[in-house]
C-alpha cells in the first residue's frame, strides 16, 4: 500500500431498496394493531357502565383474535424478552432454578395476551410469569398509576416491616388528588395507610419485603382511584388477611429461591353493633352539610370555583361520613369537574377562532 494514501474507512452495509424486509414491515403492522385493539378492549372492561356479561363477552372475544395473531415470528422475539433485564421475569428459563425447562408457546401466549388487555407492557419488567401464570408487578403497577386521567400529587411512602402475631407486616401510606379532589389509603384500624402481609421465603430482607408491599399499595391505589378490581396471583393476600399468599402466592416465592413459611390463622375481627341514623346526635349537621355540597357542586361556574368550594368541603365530609355515603356526592363532583372542563376547552377554541 502507498504511505501516501489514506485508508478509507469501512462503508457500513446497506440493504438494496428492492430487498427492504416485507416480514418486518408485517410484523410492525400486526404489532400496532394488536396493541391498538388490547388498549380499546382495556378501556371498554375497565368502563364501569360495561355490564359484567358483556365485559365477559369482550374479553373472551379478544383473547380469541390476538391468540390468532400470534405468529412464529412475534412467539420468537416474545421468548427473546423472557428474563431479560428489557423484558419480563418468569420462574423457568434461563438464570432461574429450573433453566433447563421453558415454558410451552401457548403459556406464555396468553400470559402475554393477558399483560396486554390488562395494561401491562412486556417491556421493563412490569408482569411475571408465575406457575404458569401472569402477575402484574411493581414497576407496571406504579406505571399504570401514574397514567390515571386527573391523577396529581401521588406519594406513596412505605414503614419498616414489623412482625405481629408471627406475620411480617409492612404499612404503607399513599396520598394523591384526583380532579382536585384529595383521596388516600386507610387502613381497617382507620389510620392513614394500609398494612399489607407480604408472603415469605426463607432470606427475605427488609427491602425485599418492602418491595412486595409496594406493589400490593400501588395496585391498591389504582384500583381505589379508577374503582376496578384487578385479579392477580396473590389476591387471597389482603391487607390484614394471612400473610402465606395461599399455593399461587407460594409459587410466587418459589421466584426467590424458597418456600414461605405456613400462614398463621386469621383472627375475624368481631363485627360492631348495628346502629340506627336516628341514634346519630350529628344527623341534622351531616344532612345540611351533603346537601351545600351539592348544592355548590351544581352551582359552580368554573374548576377553580368547583375545586375552592365545594371541593374543599366534600374533602372534609369523606373523612367525616366515609366514602361509601360521600360516593354519590364524588361521582357528581367529578362529573362536573369534566363538564367545567369541556366548557373551558370549547370558550378557548372560540377565541382563537375570534382572534383570527
Amino acid at each position: 500500500m502507498n504511505p501516501t494514501t489514506k485508508s478509507q474507512p469501512a462503508q457500513a452495509l446497506e440493504m438494496p431498496a428492492d430487498e427492504t424486509p416485507l416480514l418486518d414491515r408485517v410484523l410492525e403492522a400486526t404489532v400496532n394493531r394488536m396493541d391498538a385493539y388490547a388498549r380499546r378492549i382495556e378501556r371498554e372492561i375497565q368502563d364501569p357502565a360495561t355490564g359484567r356479561l358483556r365485559q365477559a363477552v369482550v374479553m373472551a372475544q379478544a383473547i380469541e383474535r390476538l391468540r390468532q395473531a400470534f405468529g412464529p415470528e412475534l412467539m420468537g422475539y416474545l421468548r427473546s424478552l423472557i428474563n431479560s433485564p428489557l423484558g419480563f421475569l418468569a420462574d423457568k428459563g434461563k438464570g432461574t432454578r429450573k433453566p433447563n425447562e421453558d415454558y410451552p408457546d401457548d403459556v406464555l401466549r396468553d400470559c402475554a395476551i393477558e399483560a396486554l388487555l390488562k395494561g401491562f407492557w412486556w417491556t421493563g419488567n412490569e408482569f411475571n410469569i408465575i406457575a404458569g401464570r401472569f402477575m402484574g408487578v411493581l414497576n407496571g403497577w406504579k406505571r399504570k398509576c401514574d397514567e390515571i386521567p386527573g391523577i396529581t400529587d401521588l406519594k406513596v411512602t412505605p414503614g419498616m416491616p414489623t412482625v405481629r402475631d408471627n406475620r411480617v407486616g409492612v404499612r404503607v401510606a399513599a396520598t394523591w388528588r384526583i380532579n382536585g379532589i384529595a383521596d388516600k389509603l386507610v387502613g381497617a384500624d382507620g389510620a392513614p395507610g394500609q398494612v399489607f402481609y407480604p408472603p415469605q421465603s426463607g432470606g427475605s430482607s427488609d427491602d425485599n419485603n418492602v418491595g412486595k408491599a409496594l406493589r400490593r399499595a400501588y395496585k391498591a391505589v389504582y384500583e381505589q382511584a379508577t374503582g376496578t378490581r384487578t385479579t392477580d396471583l396473590d389476591d387471597d393476600v389482603e391487607p390484614g388477611a394471612n400473610g402465606g399468599g395461599g399455593s399461587a402466592g407460594r409459587a410466587a416465592a418459589k421466584l426467590n429461591g424458597a418456600e414461605p413459611a405456613p400462614p398463621a390463622p386469621a383472627e375475624k375481627p368481631a363485627a360492631p353493633p348495628p346502629r340506627r341514623p336516628e341514634d346519630d346526635p350529628d344527623l341534622l349537621e351531616k344532612m345540611d352539610a351533603v346537601r351545600r355540597v351539592s348544592e355548590g357542586i351544581q352551582a359552580a361556574q368554573s374548576e377553580k370555583d368547583l375545586q375552592d368550594g365545594p371541593g374543599a368541603e366534600l374533602t372534609k365530609l369523606r373523612e367525616w361520613l366515609g366514602e361509601p355515603a360521600c360516593a354519590p356526592l364524588l361521582a357528581a363532583y367529578q362529573e362536573r369537574f369534566r363538564g367545567l372542563q369541556k366548557q373551558g376547552q370549547g370558550g378557548q377554541r372560540r377565541a382563537r377562532a375570534e382572534d383570527v
